[in-house]
């Protein structure tokens, strides 16, 4: 997913490391904290839009309503 997420981008969103002692971790780039902001922003906006439309989504994950 971070592979393919940094490939859809200009720039990485994510700086993965692999192994090591701590077992590697992935990191958020700049880039990639203002493409996390900005969801989370149409996320906000969906919910206050279009809570119809996601109870529907989350109703078809099997989710309870407003928990997307």
């Amino acid at each position: 997913l971070a592979e393919s997420m940094n490939a859809t981008f200009r720039a990485p969103l994510i700086h993965a490391a692999k192994g090591g002692v701590a077992g590697g971790g992935a990191q958020l780039t700049d880039l990639g904290a203002a493409v996390l902001a900005a969801y989370r922003q149409l996320e906000r906006m969906s919910r206050l839009g279009g809570a119809s439309a996601l109870d529907v989504l989350a109703d078809a994950r099997g989710a309870k309503a407003g928990d997307v």
